[in-house]
């Protein structure tokens, strides 16, 4: 259970637009995934991990997500959705609670989530109360944490197992990092009978408090102190300063640097960016389209593209869909997975140069950012395997936009130039 969430609000975003995200973490050989479009008035059943059963209804809307490839046959996992409506759904993160959870075979599952709110809701509440239903009627199989967002207000809510589930209107002037732990324990603006009875624990496990501790102390350092595991974090705070898009992007790739729980020292602390990030996204509402910044791997080493809700044309890479296990050049997220593990062989000499390579084009933003993606990630791995092979260690490799080429030199890490 090792995803974060993000939420920064519009007061206190640089772009003045909300802000919802997370890491998609699944096992080390984690999934392949990619955009898929459900046109307006789509028909189909949709067979959750649970057995739960969603039909589309009539005049269902167009909305864009992200299933896992066909090569998961059982089920797909789904992980956002933006419609046209410009309802916008992140979900989720598993929520941990260390008392014994109520899971109903056949309850609501996070794998169909992002669909159902896709297909009907016309505002980020009306996501919130639809999900109710569906827990009110069939339960939920899963403890989770997703949020939702329109043009106008964003809702972030809770699903303890069984029926139980609480939802509140997240404030436009704070921020939240959220790693796989539950904060409400009152009564919400929307939830359950009988929410504010069901036993809480102030138990922290490290795993995931730590996660929610540093984005503390990236968004508002002067209110944190070093982590203790015993330590209260409110769910909401304000930032030191507006935080921009690109400061959410470094969340998803930081591994606590600068700290001694940095995981190359200590060799255990679990940190937001993982290996096994199979995808991650970040969801930005404008009053005229929504964006989904997208990235099909682990964020250390991707680069976030934005996909808009209004797209219909994407590079065939995002919308290939692998049917077997492997490596498959046609699909950007396999070769997200291919230059992943190259580069975590030697992360020290790497990391760096190839963090910095995307960031340069996130800020650029260029035309045909799919196709740049692609192509410039299929040249990458090729220089990270002619560096691997050219020391043992680490050597320079000079690369540009438009000729990457080679110039091994040893003792001298990966840079970008």
């Amino acid at each position: 259970m090792p995803c974060t969430g993000v939420y920064v609000g519009r007061d206190v975003c640089v772009e003045g637009t909300s802000l919802i995200g997370r890491s998609v973490d699944l096992s080390v050989n984690y999934l392949t995934s990619h955009i898929k479009v459900f046109e307006a008035n789509h028909q189909e059943t949709i067979v959750s991990e649970s057995g739960y059963k969603y039909i589309f209804p009539k005049n269902s809307h167009r909305f864009i997500c992200a299933p896992t490839d066909d090569c998961m046959k059982r089920y797909k996992y789904f992980s956002f959705a933006i419609n046209d409506c410009n309802v916008s759904i992140s979900a989720t993160v598993t929520g941990y609670s260390p008392r014994e959870l109520e899971y109903v075979d056949g309850g609501v599952c996070e794998d169909i989530l992002p669909v159902i709110v896709g297909a009907e809701a016309r505002s980020a509440k009306e996501g919130i109360e639809i999900i109710a239903r569906e827990i009110e009627k069939y339960g939920s199989f899963e403890d989770n944490i997703l949020m939702i967002a329109d043009n106008h207000e964003c809702w972030y809510m809770e699903i303890h197992g069984g029926h139980d589930y609480c939802a509140i209107k997240a404030p436009d002037d704070c921020v939240a990092v959220i790693g796989n732990e539950f904060f409400l324990k009152d009564r919400g603006e929307i939830c359950s009978k009988g929410f504010e009875n069901i036993p809480h624990t102030d138990k922290n496990l490290d795993v995931s408090h730590m996660r929610t501790w540093i984005g503390h102390k990236i968004l508002s350092p002067s209110t944190i102190g070093d982590y203790s595991n015993n330590m209260e974090l409110p769910l909401f705070y304000k930032p030191d300063k507006k935080v921009s898009l690109y400061d959410v992007f470094e969340i998803f790739r930081n591994r606590y640097e600068g700290t001694k729980y940095h995981p190359d020292a200590s060799g255990e602390i679990r940190p937001i960016s993982v290996e096994n990030q199979s995808k991650v996204h970040v969801l930005q509402n404008f009053p005229d389209e929504s964006i989904c910044w997208f990235t099909p791997g682990p964020a250390e080493f991707a680069p976030f593209v934005p996909i808009s809700n209004k797209d219909s044309d994407f590079h065939s890479s995002y919308t290939y869909s692998m049917q077997s296990y492997g490596l498959d050049d046609k699909s950007i997220a396999s070769l997200m997975k291919q230059l992943n593990t190259l580069c975590c062989l030697d992360r020290e000499g790497t990391s760096e140069a190839v963090r910095a390579y995307w960031r340069k084009l996130e800020h650029q933003n260029p035309s045909e950012f799919q196709k740049i993606a692609y192509e410039d990630t299929k040249a990458m791995i090729e220089q990270v395997m002619v560096y691997l092979m050219e020391t043992n260690t680490t050597c320079k490799v000079s690369m540009d936009l438009k000729n990457m080429s080679v110039k091994p030199k040893k003792k001298e890490n990966f840079e970008y130039r």
